[in-house]
């Protein structure tokens, strides 16, 4: 019998469930990614190896490569999303497998979930970091779009434990280091 629930075979999320809560340390990942500047506002990133359910994953089997570009009005070719935008499409993927994982833990079928997200900025703080203010997104808003039996309520509280959503709601403590080459 083919148990399945939001593409998820139950006896794997069971297992995957059982073995996050009986260990904390095995929900600690520790996720790694490279980016090396092309030319102009286009580069390449790699995400390859991570660390998490206790051990070190030192390759996938095939490396997931994006590049980064800006839109010709911005002096890129255009050849890839932007990081702000690639940051966007993170929290509507975040918040769209949380909602599958959580809705599927629970027991509640989702049929269809869409993610729209939209965030406003100002880029003056690229050419003019003095004048800028507040750098980065001033707002940012989702819409989630989910076909499915459970209320708007339950819903949305599965939404709220979204990483990114988590991540960008409080202040991260980031270190930057320079070593020339």
């Amino acid at each position: 019998m083919n148990d399945r629930i939001n593409g998820f075979q139950s006896d794997d999320l069971e297992r995957l469930k059982k073995e996050l809560t009986a260990n904390p340390d095995t929900g600690k990942f520790k996720l790694r990614a490279k980016n090396r500047w092309i030319d102009g506002t286009q580069s390449l990133s790699l995400v390859s190896s991570f660390y998490g359910m206790r051990r070190e994953f030192s390759a996938r089997s095939t490396p997931f490569i994006q590049t980064t570009d800006a839109p010709a009005v911005l002096l890129g070719k255009d050849l890839g999303p932007t990081p702000m935008e690639e940051l966007l499409v993170a929290l509507a993927a975040s918040v769209t497998m949380t909602l599958a994982y959580r809705a599927a833990v629970a027991g509640i079928q989702v049929e269809e979930i869409e993610c729209e997200v939209e965030g406003d900025m100002n880029l003056q703080s690229i050419v003019e970091p003095a004048k800028s203010g507040e750098k980065g997104f001033d707002q940012i808003r989702l819409t989630v779009h989910v076909k499915s039996a459970a209320s708007e309520e339950q819903l949305a509280e599965l939404c709220t434990s979204s990483p990114v959503l988590e991540s960008l709601k409080r202040p991260i403590p980031v270190s930057i280091s320079v070593k020339k080459d």
